[in-house]
């Protein structure tokens, strides 16, 4: 029997087309895999399936009761629940009232018990090995521990379906696997999961079937295990993607770093860091969440300030009061967190790429919109941004474009170090891959470059060096040509 069966779907958005007789059958208590490229169709599939988006043809069935024209709310009490990319939380409630609040909409319950609902909240995260303060707003908490909560959420419903889409895109590794045992383990009580990713080796680990979307259209459906990493990586970008090692020549280490870090410390985020950065040198800095990582670069960014510890930027005291400051400097951060922090979804292309330097591009006073037109244009061919018109806004994007504008603007400034936190999350494989032969070039042409991420294949692709903290501590340096995904694996999930 099939727990979900969309039968030959079709839907256009203003004469695009962007399903062409899809039909997605997934088997029940199974672990389907919808994977594909941004843009492919995935997202507007699983809207489709939830009732908050039409079809303009087809039919949708939940466990054998077709609820084609059923609304969303009454397929939740149905037993479907999707934790969608952008998590759809409610950032001024705490987490225990976002893991449960659902479960309380969906039997129309007119009275709230907070020690009840607190206590469940509590039971699914012990269950998940999560450690989350139950009273803290959403809205304060970092991006990996919001989709946690997203996650716990839809566990908490006692949905008989869930679909995931992206669930790993901000999880470390070892997060991954705490969810993957919750996943198979719940599975095993008769719930069935669609899991919507670009990850190759998640695909292989967790999923018994895979159906691929390309162009709108599905081109394979089969058992994981007919397919092989270079078929289905085919058929999701349709092309052959060489997997290669994409670092830049070394730099040279006989010259004066561009970056000269010693004794940072900022309590309790991390301590005692030291280590130098080159001049077109890509240089990874990895660990799991929590390993103060994301907080140095934030440091380093200017957003946050060391306790103690010296910092030289070409060859000069290098403390600035922020962000801002550090961009006038030269050194540029672009965000883990593109859609809350990063993009103007709203807002045109153009102007998402040059927001930040639109000095350049004033005369007397006032915008000059044909140089903007005009170097936005540059950029968008320059990154291979995928896009019908720059005016159009960024949030009619797919992920892997949006991560190209975001970048785009950062580039604009010209900067002599550029901080990238988790440059391909969101992002499917063909972008990805490109997105590393961007990070490569730039390096080739003199930016050093610090690639922040927990996915270790990323890290083996790209980097010079990678450094690994643990606890708050730089716990190892290794040059990346004694690194292989095992060793460094093991570095990462290492207790010190």
């Amino acid at each position: 029997m099939a727990s979900i069966l969309a039968e030959h779907i079709s839907k256009t958005f203003t004469h695009v087309t962007v399903l062409k007789d899809v039909t997605l059958s997934v088997e029940d208590r199974s672990i389907h895999c919808l994977a594909g490229e941004n843009g492919s169709g995935k997202s507007t599939l699983i809207k489709i399936i939830a009732g908050t988006v039409d079809a303009d043809y087809g039919s949708v069935s939940i466990a054998d009761r077709e609820v084609t024209r059923v609304n969303p709310l009454h397929r939740i009490s149905l037993g479907l629940s999707v934790i969608y990319q952008d998590f759809s939380l409610l950032p001024n409630l705490s987490v225990f009232e976002n893991i449960t609040y659902l479960d309380s909409v969906s039997e129309r319950r007119k009275w709230v018990r907070f020690g009840v609902l607190r206590r469940k909240a509590q039971q699914i995260l012990l269950r998940m090995n999560v450690r989350i303060p139950l009273d803290a707003p959403v809205e304060e908490l970092s991006v990996a521990s919001q989709q946690l909560v997203a996650i716990a959420r839809a566990l908490c419903h006692r949905s008989t379906v869930i679909i995931m889409d992206e669930p790993t895109s901000a999880l470390t590794r070892h997060e991954v696997r705490n969810l993957f045992q919750i996943v198979q383990a719940v599975r095993q009580t008769g719930v069935t999961f669609i899991f919507v990713t670009h990850k190759l080796e998640e695909i292989y680990e967790i999923c018994d079937r895979v159906t691929v979307l390309r162009n709108g259209e599905v081109v394979a459906s089969g058992r994981v295990s007919e397919f092989t990493t270079d078929q289905l990586s085919e058929a999701i970008t349709g092309r052959r993607i060489q997997i290669e090692r994409l670092q830049p020549p070394p730099p040279d280490r006989a010259s004066p770093p561009v970056l000269d870090v010693e004794d940072l410390t900022r309590e309790p985020d991390y301590r005692r860091i030291t280590f130098r950065l080159w001049s077109g040198e890509i240089l990874g800095l990895t660990g799991l969440l929590g390993s103060g990582r994301a907080e140095l670069a934030l440091t380093l960014a200017g957003k946050n300030r060391a306790e103690s510890g010296r910092v030289r930027f070409l060859g000069s005291e290098f403390s600035p009061q922020n962000i801002y400051a550090s961009q006038r400097l030269g050194v540029a951060y672009v965000t883990d967190d593109r859609l809350s922090e990063g993009l103007f979804m709203e807002q045109e292309i153009f102007d998402n790429i040059l927001i930040a330097n639109l000095g350049p591009r004033c005369r007397n006073g006032l915008l000059d919109f044909g140089k903007i037109r005009k170097d936005g244009e540059e950029y968008i061919r320059q990154l291979s941004v995928k896009a019908r018109d720059g005016r159009d806004p960024v949030q009619t994007l797919s992920g892997g474009n949006q991560q190209r504008v975001l970048i785009a603007r950062y580039l604009d400034l010209k900067p002599k170090i550029l901080i990238l936190n988790g440059p391909t999350i969101g992002v499917d494989v063909g972008s990805k891959h490109e997105i590393h032969k961007l990070i490569s070039d730039l390096a080739r042409n003199g930016t050093a470059i610090i690639v922040v991420s927990d996915d270790m294949p990323e890290l083996l692709a790209v980097c010079h060096r990678v450094l690994v903290m643990v606890n708050g501590r730089l716990a190892a340096e290794h040059a990346i040509a004694d690194l292989d995904l095992e060793s460094l694996s093991r570095e990462v999930t290492a207790e010190r």
